[in-house]
């Protein structure tokens, strides 16, 4: 067990914990499953792990792989040659009459896969696509998430579309959009 008390060194997100810190009944590594070697403690969550581990895991995702608390920005294998254009359209969405709407377009030409894609060489489809969010205070602020989520490579992924069942096309990665002005939710 880990002893919430002041580590001796910070380096990064981490507090790297002395023999002082650590009790005698010490508690494996959830991620080795071994007692745990080099000790050290996550910290804004508090969780503590191997020092190997704890890198390893950072490696593919910056999250605690207990509570998922996030220690960084997290980046994700959308195609790097796509475009989000966004502007003001005077037509409101249902629901929201009297109100303009942002408009997204998202445009990726066809290209090549790259080393962090599926399979790295072959070709890939590219799309466009619309979205649409009602221009107010919540729309606006959704819409600030949008972008971060694109600037970060979240939004699109390569793979098999849901609707067609093609592979190897840019296809939506479960940020969910409104990409048509009527049905659905306002």
């Amino acid at each position: 067990m880990v002893k919430h008390v002041k580590a001796s060194k910070q380096k990064g997100n981490l507090n790297i914990l002395n023999d002082d810190d650590v009790s005698d009944e010490v508690q494996p590594c959830v991620v080795c499953l071994c007692e745990m070697d080099d000790p050290v403690e996550l910290k804004e969550c508090k969780h503590a792990f191997c020092k190997q581990c704890i890198m390893e895991v950072f490696g593919a995702k910056p999250s605690c792989p207990i509570c998922g608390t996030l220690y960084g920005n997290v980046y994700g294998d959308q195609p790097r040659n796509g475009i989000a254009d966004i502007y003001i359209d005077e037509e409101s969405l249902p629901g929201y009459e009297r109100k303009r709407t942002w408009v997204l377009y998202y445009d990726f030409p066809d290209g090549k896969q790259e080393s962090f894609h599926p399979e790295p060489g072959k070709p890939y489809e590219g799309i466009k696509r619309r979205a649409f969010l009602p221009y107010n205070e919540e729309g606006t602020e959704v819409l600030k998430l949008l972008k971060k989520a694109f600037q970060q490579g979240l939004t699109f992924t390569i793979g098999t579309s849901r609707t067609t069942g093609k592979e190897g096309v840019v296809t939506w990665n479960d940020i969910h959009h409104k990409t048509s002005r009527t049905g659905g939710s306002p």
